[in-house]
């Protein structure tokens, strides 16, 4: 090898060594960059943390994933706020709940707000273990009269045909309160086809129902096979009923729109309860408001004297419908045609069965001889010491409605 060949070679090696020795003191000048930044981030010589002692292994029952939260309740919606949804409407009403859950206040609160529009039926079989306030003493069915209760649906049924007819005045609207209303149809099936016919058709004549049941399914409200009917009903729920609806308050009530259970504040009803203490009686059906504001007699049944006819029909049955042992009633029912209606009420009032008891409820002799329901109870409380004691202040009403 000659001179410029070695001298070639120890240029070579020399421009390789600049070239590692450059590359060393990068990756050091960057390796001291990466330290200091490290270091100013708080990680660089740290004191590691303490490890975590491990848990012990969880039951397969406990491994469960926790729960999403939970979104807000709702919030419950004030007296004013709901109230007309079964104050103002003019669909039927249910009032489910079970015993002791507020039902019948509910109901006295509604009374007091539809007696302002509408007259006033009230059927209730427990009627002396209620309080309807003043309107107490009209009642249908106190003593778990079942019998009386199902003339005046029939009564009403009637009504209600007749408002279907052309010219009928339907301006006046009826609310009929039935309290206890699983006993009744379980007593009296055959008044469900009227009541299934009042869900679906009475508010288109001005007759509204509220009904108290304890069981709302279609079997307890005699409605099955149609348990489509319950769609036309406007649904309160209370007590037990309102489980499982967030946001009820301490008084528990919500009410049902479209499917939906809205939790309502019913803190005042109660309060509002209070204003049937003062209803007038003016206002139970078929008593008739006039434009003067003072009551006035109901009209008769389009007769001036007692119904001969039907007299002759009850002297030889002994009542029109629950009685067929017309041999015993011709044997104990003698005596003249009735000149007037205190006769025939006098009359009705002393019938009585072989086993003693009364033939005719008080509620079934003013069905029978028409008027006005306070001058009829008190003529009958003149010869039933039974009625006696529940109609004493009748005579003073009849008084005050004459």
């Amino acid at each position: 090898m000659d001179a410029n060949q070695r001298a070639s070679t120890i240029l070579a090696l020399i421009g390789l060594g600049a070239l590692l020795l450059g590359t060393v003191a990068m990756i050091l000048r960057r390796l001291h960059y990466w330290r200091q930044d490290r270091a100013t981030a708080g990680y660089y010589d740290a004191p590691a943390a303490p490890r975590p002692e491990p848990l012990p292994a969880a039951r397969p029952s406990a491994q469960r994933r926790a729960p999403a939260p939970s979104a807000p309740a709702p919030r419950a919606l004030a007296l004013d706020e709901w109230w007309y949804e079964i104050g103002d409407t003019s669909v039927s009403v249910m009032l489910v709940g079970n015993s002791q859950s507020g039902k019948t206040t509910t109901a006295k609160a509604l009374v007091a707000w539809r007696a302002q529009y509408d007259d006033i039926v009230i059927i209730d079989p427990h009627a002396s273990l209620n309080d309807w306030g003043s309107l107490q003493p009209y009642v249908i069915g106190h003593g778990r009269d079942f019998a009386a209760c199902a003339a005046a649906v029939t009564q009403l049924h009637a009504e209600f045909i007749a408002r279907y007819q052309p010219g009928a005045d339907i301006s006046r609207g009826i609310t009929i309160f039935i309290d206890e209303y699983n006993a009744l149809i379980a007593n009296r099936p055959e008044l469900t086809e009227y009541f299934t016919a009042w869900f679906q058709e009475a508010a288109k004549v001005g007759m509204r129902l509220v009904v108290l049941p304890q069981d709302d399914s279609v079997e307890g409200l005699g409605l099955k096979g149609r348990g489509k009917v319950r769609m036309n009903l406007r649904k309160v729920l209370l007590g037990e009923f309102t489980n499982g609806v967030s946001g009820v308050l301490r008084f528990p009530i919500a009410i049902e729109i479209s499917g939906a259970r809205i939790p309502v504040d019913g803190h005042e009803l109660p309060e509002l309860a209070t204003e049937a203490n003062s209803i007038s009686p003016s206002v139970v059906w078929p008593i008739e408001i006039a434009a003067d504001p003072e009551p006035v007699r109901a009209p008769r049944a389009a007769r001036e004297t007692p119904d001969i006819a039907m007299f002759e029909l009850v002297r030889r049955t002994g009542t029109r419908e629950r009685l067929a042992d017309s041999a015993d009633a011709d044997a104990e029912n003698t005596g003249t045609e009735p000149a007037n209606d205190a006769e025939l009420i006098k009359y009705l009032s002393n019938q009585r069965l072989p086993s003693g008891k009364y033939r005719w409820s008080a509620n079934a002799i003013f069905e029978f001889v028409g008027g006005t329901r306070a001058e009829v109870l008190a003529e009958v409380a003149r010869h039933r010491p039974d009625v006696a004691k529940t109609s004493r202040s009748l005579p003073k009403m009849a008084d005050t409605l004459g």
